[in-house]
């Protein structure tokens, strides 16, 4: 004991001295581990963030699956095409004489013996294109006019010339267009006046001018000396409109001193020819009228004409501009424009103005009695003027035999009408409006019905690697006459038939004592009645009988 002292006196100091290197090797001992198994943990770290994409690694899967979808709507897009093409060909109509030869290809080469019985069914094809529009007959023919007359149609439709030496089939296809393109037109004139029984009631009355034009697609800003109506007139301007009037819609529209513009302005350039094409198109029929009236310049050299607006050879489609100049009901122009786009093929109003209606043979209150019912041209009112002297230009429906597209059918529906034609101009909210606009008519989709047919066969082939692959499972039905055939039985199998399922064979058969104290399954549980005295102390109550009878039978039926 006498031994241990000094060890107990100075234990401290033993402890101190023991337990401060213990606690240095434990420290740098787990600082050590802590340390390794951070440096693993870092490389494993940077090991994992190398292989990580940048992002700008091309996505293999992603561009499949979008190659895929895209494949969908491309195949969608040339569904939608060829619809259009077919909705077109509904009115794209031959005369009778004629469709046997005509190719099923569009713009396809005519047999010329199908071009001469065109040419000589071509003015009864324009007639019959006057009369779509539901005209005002004159005079002389109100006794076998069997339509309702709705409209003065004192406008020279597009004409194109038919040769009596012949034509060629793309001029043949050409004259044909543009009565396709005429007849929309006239459809949505019919339709705007189709609740009127008669031009003093129509909505739109007159037509003063409807031409088809081509062109540049490059406006012409500030307008020609040959398209415009200002030299027409000698130069002189239309007072300006109504204030009351509307404005708005299309590319651009509003009030403006003079009604007509240039259809070069929303056409582009060299498009001038405002018919089927001809020898005597608008520039020279319109500066030979300017020469005459003080206006234009006649040594102007001709241009190349433009049938259709910025054609090009890979276009699915063909524009075709038209030029309208009508007297209608200030209030019924957004129903006409409406109209005119709703057309069974895309039309679209880019341009329109809005005057006063220059047929009003009442003087209003504060207008000058001159001229266009106070335009400010004296002497140059539409009635007044000479007809006999437009014929010597050329102009069809004026007297001579060639008309603007150099044919030769005269208009029998623009002189000689009956009173009430003019007094139906003088309505005071009738206007003038021109306007101009795109008619788009799509090509034959030859491209996308080929593209069309190798993406079907692509999606079937598609199928059919797919079904290969993973037959379809069999359905009931199937099971069922697979098991018929099998068995020579096409009778359903009985409930005797049906084999006792696993779980009924591992259950034990009962014993004779269970099988007693299991009651039948028809048995019926007796329920005893309270017990009534009898009415006379020894029957019972007829009703008390007849209830405990009923029980008994409603207790026992199955």
């Amino acid at each position: 004991m006498d031994k241990l002292q000094p060890i107990i006196q100075n234990r401290f100091w033993i402890l101190a001295g023991l337990v401060l290197p213990l606690s240095m090797y434990g420290y740098y001992s787990a600082n050590g581990a802590l340390k390794e198994q951070t440096e693993s943990r870092e490389s494993e770290l940077s090991t994992t963030k190398s292989g990580v994409s940048q992002g700008f690694e091309p996505n293999e899967d992603y561009q499949k699956k979008l190659a895929f979808i895209n494949g969908h709507y491309e195949v969608a897009v040339n569904q939608a095409i060829v619809e259009l093409w077919q909705h077109q060909q509904e009115r794209m109509t031959w005369p009778a004489v004629v469709a046997s030869g005509i190719p099923s290809e569009f713009m396809g080469e005519i047999p010329v013996d199908k071009r001469f019985p065109y040419i000589n069914s071509y003015e009864l094809l324009i007639e019959e294109l006057r009369r779509r529009f539901e005209p005002v007959a004159p005079k002389d023919k109100q006794d076998i006019a069997a339509w309702k007359q709705k409209v003065v149609l004192a406008a020279s439709l597009p004409q194109a010339e038919m040769r009596k030496s012949g034509i060629t089939s793309q001029e043949m296809w050409d004259a044909q267009i543009d009565i396709w393109l005429v007849r929309l037109l006239a459809d949505s004139v019919v339709k705007i006046n189709e609740d009127k029984d008669s031009v003093t009631e129509a909505v739109l009355r007159r037509i003063d001018r409807l031409e088809l034009y081509g062109g540049d697609g490059k406006p012409v800003l500030g307008g020609s000396k040959s398209g415009s109506g200002d030299s027409m007139m000698g130069g002189s301007e239309m007072m300006e409109m109504y204030s009351s009037a509307p404005g708005g819609g299309g590319a651009s529209a509003g009030v403006s001193s003079s009604v007509s513009f240039d259809p070069g302005q929303v056409f582009g350039a060299g498009g001038g020819t405002p018919s089927a094409g001809g020898s005597f198109g608008e520039s020279s029929s319109m500066m030979m009228m300017s020469s005459m009236m003080g206006g234009g310049d006649g040594d102007s050299a001709p241009v190349a004409t433009l049938r259709y607006i910025d054609e090009t050879e890979d276009a699915p489609y063909l524009e075709r501009g038209f030029y309208m100049s009508v007297i209608i009901m200030q209030k019924k122009i957004p129903d006409f424009v409406v109209e005119l786009a709703n057309s069974d093929w895309p039309v679209r109003v880019e341009r329109f103005h809005i005057g006063e209606n220059p047929h009003r043979k009442e003087i209003p209150i504060g207008r000058s009695p001159r001229g266009f019912g106070g335009f400010g041209s004296e002497g140059m009112d539409y009635q007044d003027y000479d007809m006999e002297s437009r014929g010597s230009m050329g102009m069809e429906g004026y007297g001579q035999g060639r008309g603007r597209g150099g044919a030769g059918s005269v208009n029998p529906y623009a002189t000689g009408l009956p009173e009430f034609a003019d007094a139906a101009m003088n309505h005071p909210d009738l206007v003038q409006l021109d306007l101009a606009g795109i008619i788009t008519m799509y090509r034959e989709p030859t491209a996308a019905r080929e593209a069309l047919a190798s993406a079907q066969q692509e999606i079937q082939a598609a199928s059919d690697a797919s079904a290969a692959r993973e037959p379809l499972s069999p359905t009931g039905n199937d099971l069922i006459d697979s098991v018929s055939d099998a068995t020579g039985q096409d009778e359903q199998p009985s409930v005797s038939d049906i084999p006792s399922t696993a779980a009924d064979s591992t259950v034990p058969p009962l014993t004779a004592e269970e099988e007693a104290a299991v009651p039948p399954a028809n048995a019926v549980e007796s329920v005893e009645e309270p017990s009534v005295a009898p009415a006379d102390g020894n029957e019972t109550p007829p009703a008390l009988a007849n209830e405990t009878s009923d029980q008994t039978t409603d207790a026992v039926q199955p």
